[in-house]
């Protein structure tokens, strides 16, 4: 008897073991094939360029590092652990130029949270449904930002300490939850909201208890959050300091956010339907065989892990049908209004009218939201399949339902991640034009290019011409070439901008270059642009290729633009520009 007992518990034992290794790798393959399959064709997008690319030259992946980052932070943005995890993670791949593996990072990083939240989900539904709903935040078109260096650093490490958050919080353990609650928010604020679904999924019999617990939580969360905007508000942070002049008139401000709010669920909720009808206009698209077979692979995933798990139970306590009276839904749309919430608080630093766009680099306002509808999803899902059907007819329906979503969804994560290839392919592009043209760089030239229309493709535009890959542009030459006998102010940069910029310089009193009447060199963060005599590389866009001017361009009565150099033909022959951190990945090809 007690040997059975005993075999019984080693098999059942073994049976967990090998059910979590299957989903580990079921979770990790799809996150490679619909994110990250195409990873070594990507490259540096956006805030890239000026937070993960410097971290390449700082001190080595050890104590120094963190240092590092306690002695150097930010000086926009709070976010301490972030950058500290972000300087630890990269700072030796200066010396590997293995810069493409930071993707395979995001791919563990992105399966990791996966898995965290079948965890989550395991405690309220079966095995099946759990894994349906990983799948389905692996997925969900809400945040198209997956690919993006900073969030996966950021943002996606933050959801990784948010959900371990919110799963310890289940358990009895719940003052080591508290004990993790900071840390989210230090890492990326976003997200940060996601826990408060902690005390909602966790099931308690006397509902007067649950009261007091959820309300003292609640407590401890809002705390933290003001805690948070204090500490960040003495580092002269750009993003608050915006955020206080939006409130100088009260009113406007409220409705801004309420209606940004609103903006921001319809949004996220909106690309559920909007995303699967816009794939069926791209009928002919490359995207749609390689997503069905990553649905297959998933289907077979479920059959595998049905058998190989055993009986599929419903956790006790959770064998109601009603979708009201379920943890799931209560959960979802708490996290879906704040969500919400979360991006009409991050819309005081920027425009709020980008809530209302469903592609590009704004997405992650969606990322709570989003999460919110897969929870509803899930909690759908499972008491449908759970209530008696007319037939197997009606069962296989609601199955073959399900998984052609996920089909849907499958195609259009392929399509983003095509997205964020041709995107760095058009740059990286743009960049050998540049160098090629500019070969003749020297301290304090600005390399301008001058176009009528944005002539190359962003993963990140979302309708917003003035956003795009075109942010981090003036810090690339700097981090592609090493100008060691000059300071950061001096360096080479590269800016964009529309045909009539230079209309918006003039003469300043009696200094010798030109002052702006406003800024229209795009995304010239630190502002020192003054115009000198000669100090203007001026490129233009000619049947999209650029061509380099090389007449004398006056501006009030001053020769703006630098001519060409008779010594210098290439870049090798520069003395000033010797190859740098990144200068064998860009120019590899």
């Amino acid at each position: 008897m007690g040997e059975s007992m005993e075999a019984a518990g080693a098999s059942g034992f073994s049976r967990r073991v090998l059910t979590f290794v299957w989903i580990v790798f079921a979770l990790l393959a799809i996150s490679f094939f619909a994110h990250f399959f195409s990873f070594q064709e990507f490259g540096f997008y956006e805030d890239d360029w000026f937070i993960v690319v410097p971290a390449f030259s700082g001190p080595p992946a050890s104590m120094h590092a963190i240092m590092w980052s306690l002695e150097n932070p930010q000086p926009f943005s709070g976010r301490p652990l972030g950058f500290m995890l972000t300087r630890f993670l990269v700072s030796d791949m200066g010396e590997t130029g293995a810069f493409s593996n930071l993707y395979l990072l995001g791919c563990v990083l992105l399966a990791f949270n996966a898995m965290l939240l079948y965890c989550l989900l395991r405690r309220v539904v079966n095995r099946e449904v759990a894994f349906f709903g990983a799948v389905l935040f692996l997925l969900f078109p809400a945040d198209t930002t997956r690919q993006f260096l900073v969030h996966i650093l950021f943002i996606q490490t933050s959801l990784a300490l948010a959900l371990l958050h919110v799963l310890v919080f289940q358990t009895r353990a719940r003052w080591a939850a508290i004990l993790l609650l900071p840390f989210p928010l230090l890492v990326y604020e976003s997200a940060y909201f996601l826990c408060v679904v902690a005390p909602l999924l966790r099931r308690s019999s006397n509902r007067i208890r649950w009261l007091t617990e959820t309300m003292a939580y609640f407590v401890v969360w809002i705390t933290l959050l003001v805690g948070y905007a204090v500490y960040r508000s003495p580092q002269s942070d750009l993003r608050l300091q915006q955020a206080s002049s939006t409130f100088a008139d009260i009113g406007q401000s409220l409705w801004g956010l309420v209606k940004t709010l609103i903006l921001a669920d319809v949004a996220a909720a909106t690309t559920f339907v909007y995303w699967p009808v816009q794939m069926l206009s791209l009928a002919a698209a490359p995207y749609w065989l390689p997503a069905l077979g990553l649905v297959l692979f998933a289907a077979l995933a479920t059959s595998i892990l049905r058998r190989v798990g055993g009986a599929t139970d419903i956790p006790v306590g959770d064998q109601k049908l009603s979708v009201w009276d379920n943890r799931l839904v209560r959960a979802g749309l708490a996290l879906f209004l704040v969500g919400g919430a979360s991006a009409a608080l991050i819309s005081l630093t920027q425009n709020p009218t980008d809530t209302s766009v469903l592609a590009g680099r704004v997405t992650r306002f969606y990322l709570m939201s989003g999460i919110g509808v897969v929870l509803v999803i899930v909690a759908c899902r499972d008491v449908l399949g759970r209530r008696p059907l007319p037939g197997q007819t009606a069962r296989y329906g609601m199955t073959f339902a399900g998984w052609a979503m996920i089909w849907f969804y499958a195609a259009y994560a392929m399509k983003v991640q095509e997205d964020y290839r041709a995107g760095w392919r058009v740059t990286s592009d743009l960049i050998h034009q540049v160098v090629d043209l500019s070969a003749d760089m020297a301290k304090g030239d600005k390399i301008v290019v001058e176009a009528d229309e944005w002539f190359f493709v962003s993963p990140f535009d979302g309708g917003d011409a003035s956003m795009g890959a075109y942010i981090g542009l003036p810090y690339a030459l700097e981090n592609i070439f090493a100008f060691p006998d000059m300071e950061k102010a001096e360096m080479p940069r590269l800016f964009l901008t529309a045909r009539g910029w230079t209309g918006q310089l003039t003469r300043s009193g009696e200094e010798p270059c030109l002052a702006w009447k406003k800024r229209v060199l795009m995304n010239d963060w630190r502002g020192d642009n003054a115009v000198c005599e000669q100090s203007v590389i001026l490129l233009k866009s000619e049947e999209g290729r650029l061509v380099r001017e090389d007449q004398p361009y006056l501006v009030e009565g001053m020769d703006i633009v630098k001519p060409p150099s008779t010594d210098i033909k290439s870049v090798a022959d520069n003395p000033d520009a010797q190859p740098g951190v990144l200068y064998d990945f860009v120019f590899a090809n």
